[in-house]
């Protein structure tokens, strides 16, 4: 399963048939927002999406169903992008009002973060997956990188044996690739206890072949904004890239909201965020082109890596030491290890005329096996790029 969501104030939800002529087909559309939808991410069970749009609200919505089970208002400006934590019951939301909140799933707003945040539009915020050092990283207008601490670490830390429980939306229910080798750890938020798992991941060299397409299907050319992309056995998000997006990261502490450390490096505006599957790693992007790595542990900026052109949105590969940057030309792909591209994907594009500006990618997700990369287009297509 995949969503998109798009320019046209729709979400859609893409059922993956995998077949060379026809990759996947619309299965519903989730319709309520009345201003473009900007950012969309998937709970981990799969059954719930969360929605960020123009329209200054959230949405959660029951995938089941393709209803809507909350709206959540509070913003004053467009919302241009959301998170869930890694237990899904805290909401993260950046805005063009220069506040990020946090929610529950009630949608009830428990902290607005204004003091010693952005002085500038939010244009991305992203939840770390790390339970021994989970943070929140924001981007915005104002070219900076901010960290702190975000839970308390429970004396009973760790735990290798699974929970028994009986629900399957339970955090530690989350179907794995037995493959893989996972481990529990238990903590205590602000409000609860939470249950993380974590997941041992090897690296391959490998290439792409071109790519495959998703039409998104409607009445006029709309940007795509976000997309994100959902298995059996887990998920992955991508970060949607506001055409006119803003300049810092930051990395707050939830218990606290209190700010710890700003990294200063970029001289545009910051368009996205990203942070690493094992929730070491941030990197970020924007107007500068320079793609910037953040030690979060450390809380120091480790190296940067030069894209060329504007970049749109950030990910790394699942279970590769890669990082991917869908710039306003192609899509690079980078080798941490050794600093160097691995492979720049960019399709044909027959239907644009001599005098008219080719499709960029601005939103990028990859399957949770990191087989397949999905991009999404200003042009209303999601291609889809297979390693071989």
């Amino acid at each position: 399963m995949i969503l998109t969501a798009s320019r046209d104030k729709t979400i859609i939800v893409w059922q993956l048939t995998r077949e060379d002529a026809n990759y996947g087909y619309p299965k519903r559309e989730l319709r309520g927002h009345n201003g473009f939808v900007s950012d969309v991410v998937i709970s981990s069970d799969g059954q719930f999406a969360l929605s960020a749009s123009w329209d200054k609200t959230l949405r959660l919505w029951d995938l089941n169903t393709g209803s809507t089970t909350r709206r959540f208002v509070g913003h004053t400006a467009d919302v241009l992008s959301v998170s869930f934590s890694a237990d899904n019951r805290q909401i993260v939301s950046g805005s063009r009002d220069r506040t990020i909140k946090l929610w529950n799933t009630l949608g009830e707003c428990k902290f607005n973060i204004q003091e010693d945040g952005h002085s500038e539009w939010v244009s991305c915020v992203r939840f770390s997956p790390n339970p021994l050092n989970p943070v929140i990283v924001s981007s915005g207008w104002d070219k900076v990188v901010k960290v702190s601490a975000v839970f308390t670490l429970s004396p009973l830390a760790a735990n290798s044996r699974r929970r028994q429980s009986n629900s399957a939306a339970d955090p530690c229910d989350v179907a794995m690739p037995r493959a893989r080798r996972a481990f529990y750890m238990m903590i205590y938020s602000l409000c609860n206890i939470c249950y993380f798992r974590g997941t041992i991941y090897s690296y391959e060299n490998i290439s792409f072949y071109p790519p495959r397409s998703l039409n998104h299907k409607t009445q006029t050319r709309r940007a795509f904004f976000d997309l994100v992309i959902a298995t059996q056995t887990t998920l992955f998000s991508g970060s949607g890239a506001d055409l006119c997006s803003p300049l810092v990261c930051q990395v707050w502490e939830l218990s606290k909201c209190k700010l710890r450390t700003n990294h200063f490096g970029h001289t545009g505006y910051i368009n996205t965020v990203t942070v690493s599957p094992d929730g070491s790693l941030c990197a970020s992007g924007g107007k500068d082109g320079i793609t910037m790595l953040w030690d979060l542990n450390e809380g120091k900026h480790l190296y940067s890596l030069e894209a060329g052109d504007e970049i749109n949105a950030l990910v790394f590969s699942p279970n590769r030491y890669w990082l991917c940057a869908a710039t306003s030309t192609c899509i690079k792909i980078f080798d941490l290890e050794s600093k160097s591209i691995v492979d720049e994907l960019k399709p044909d594009f027959l239907e644009v005329g001599k005098n008219s500006a080719e499709p960029q990618a601005v939103s990028l997700s990859w399957s949770a096996d990191g087989a397949t990369l999905f991009a999404g287009y200003t042009d209303n297509v999601v291609r889809v790029y297979t390693v071989v």
